[in-house]
């Protein structure tokens, strides 16, 4: 009759290669004696393990489910795991509870930049008490560790992670989705806006027109310089409608025209409110306005003209003059729909003689026509 040996001469008196690497002794269970091997890809008799057949450890933690298979496993026996790279050290490995309902755990192996690329030889060494055909372990393996699985996986350690987010039933995060009322706004589409000013009254067929106050539009604008920039803010003409629909995206490139800058500062070369010293140089930022008239027909033209034309293609007229003080400029921004950033800075020519004169910088205006 063959007897038990004493449970001492079972135990490991000597790790061999002992090293402590990221916490990790080298226990060197891929070569350890056991009763029988676990040849299933997943374990599915023993550590019913859960992970996709084409696995790839990369950077980071890597995540392996164990669910463990009741009947089969010794109850709360130990469990060791050991992972070893191709030139035979160890990864750091743990292992979570979920401590969900079924009681699932996962097992991490961690990859970092020192790790070389290439093999890595997973090793997983538990307590059986049948074997894969249903016979009872031996008595002489019973309450031992008794059986091994391993598989052999591949690094890439410089690899993007792909393991998927697990959480217990106590760090699971929870979402709160509640409303939040902020401002917007709301735009006004213009019936006029349909029409240009200088088109008379057809449809504007030419997918481009022209914003005018008092012709199509009564809203304003001011100008202010800041940081070295150049802003242009729209102003509703009641309330906070803006009946242009306001600014858009593809004004950039636009021209803007402001005719008469209402309380420029500063003002003047003679003192910052004081009235303005225009020189002969000054011509509105040598800009033209040009109005269609389409009363013309009836022969009424507007007392402000200063040279009046007849156009045969429009069968309407239209004048051009100079309005010193004006401004002209390019829009280079969209913002939002109240505000732009334009590219010029607003100046006149100021100066009493010409030894005199010179360029003013007015750095803002007040909500203008």
């Amino acid at each position: 009759m063959r007897s038990k040996k004493p449970k001492q001469q079972r135990k490991i008196k000597r790790i061999q290669g002992s090293s402590l690497i990221n916490n990790t002794i080298f226990l060197d269970l891929y070569n350890k004696p056991v009763y029988f091997l676990d040849a299933d890809l997943k374990s599915k008799n023993y550590f019913k393990l859960g992970f996709d057949t084409d696995m790839i450890f990369t950077a980071g933690k890597n995540l392996i489910r164990i669910k463990g298979t009741p009947g089969m496993l010794a109850p709360s026996s130990q469990l060791l795991i050991e992972a070893v790279d191709i030139t035979g050290l160890p990864l750091k490995t743990s292992i979570y509870d979920l401590k969900n309902k079924t009681n699932d755990k996962v097992i991490c192996i961690e990859v970092h930049e020192a790790t070389p690329a290439g093999d890595v030889k997973l090793t997983l060494v538990g307590s059986a008490i049948r074997l894969p055909d249903g016979k009872p372990v031996p008595p002489y393996w019973q309450n031992e560790l008794n059986f091994k699985w391993t598989q052999t996986f591949e690094a890439r350690p410089f690899s993007p992670n792909r393991s998927d987010i697990l959480f217990n039933e106590e760090t699971t995060p929870s979402i709160t989705v509640e409303e939040v009322i902020k401002p917007y706004n709301h735009l006004i589409y213009n019936q006029e806006l349909i029409t240009s000013i200088g088109g008379q009254t057809s449809t504007n067929v030419r997918s481009n027109y022209r914003l005018q106050t008092h012709g199509n539009t009564r809203s304003k604008v001011s100008y202010r310089k800041s940081g070295g920039h150049y802003f242009i803010t729209a102003h509703a003409f009641d309330g906070n409608i803006l009946d242009f629909g306001g600014f858009t995206a593809d004004m950039v490139g636009g021209i803007l025209i402001v005719a008469e800058p209402v309380n420029p500062r500063p003002r003047s070369v003679a003192g910052y409110s004081e009235p303005e010293v225009f020189s002969p140089k000054e011509k509105g930022d040598d800009f033209k306005i040009t109005f269609f008239e389409s009363s013309i027909a009836t022969g009424s033209i507007s007392s402000s003209t200063s040279t009046c034309y007849a156009d045969e293609d429009t069968d309407g007229a239209y004048h051009e003059e100079y309005i010193q003080g004006a401004y002209q400029t390019t829009v280079l921004e969209f913002i939002s729909p109240w505000e732009i950033r334009v590219k010029d800075p607003h100046t006149t020519w100021q100066g009493l003689n010409e030894d005199t004169h010179r360029l003013f910088e007015h750095t803002q205006f007040d909500a203008s026509a």
